[in-house]
């Protein structure tokens, strides 16, 4: 039941905000993106930091994106370029937005604000794991 619950808020993520769910050609363009990622962020308004893991993979045209950062989260983003932007939150509710742009190097830099508060801002780093 959860997991039917977690695809179809992810689907009215996706239609809510604009992701091209029928367009594969659009986000099969640009640098590959997906795999496992060391995470380092600081949280939006204070210095506390965290650390964790992350997961992107990509299902018909669209970026899903896992973290497990003390708390778990699920997102689902878009590609364009070298932008990666990623709507998440939990089960029950969406709870921001995350935007990290891609370094040469693969690591992606982030700013990232809750949907309660979007004028403060958390940054968020994602590592590369190899």
């Amino acid at each position: 039941m959860q997991k039917s619950f977690r695809s179809i808020w992810l689907l009215i993520l996706a239609i809510s905000f604009g992701l091209a769910i029928s367009a594969p050609a659009i986000a099969d363009q640009g640098p590959t993106i997906t795999g496992v990622y060391s995470v380092s962020g600081t949280n939006p308004g204070s210095a506390t930091r965290y650390r964790g893991t992350a997961t992107i993979s990509k299902q018909d045209g669209l970026y899903r994106m896992h973290w497990r950062v003390g708390t778990q989260y699920d997102g689902v983003g878009n590609l364009v370029g070298n932008t990666f932007t990623v709507e998440w939150g939990t089960a029950t509710a969406h709870v921001g937005t995350v935007t990290y742009v891609l370094q040469p190097d693969g690591v992606m830099k982030g700013t990232w604000y809750t949907a309660k508060n979007p004028n403060l801002l958390g940054t968020e780093n994602l590592i590369p794991q190899k």
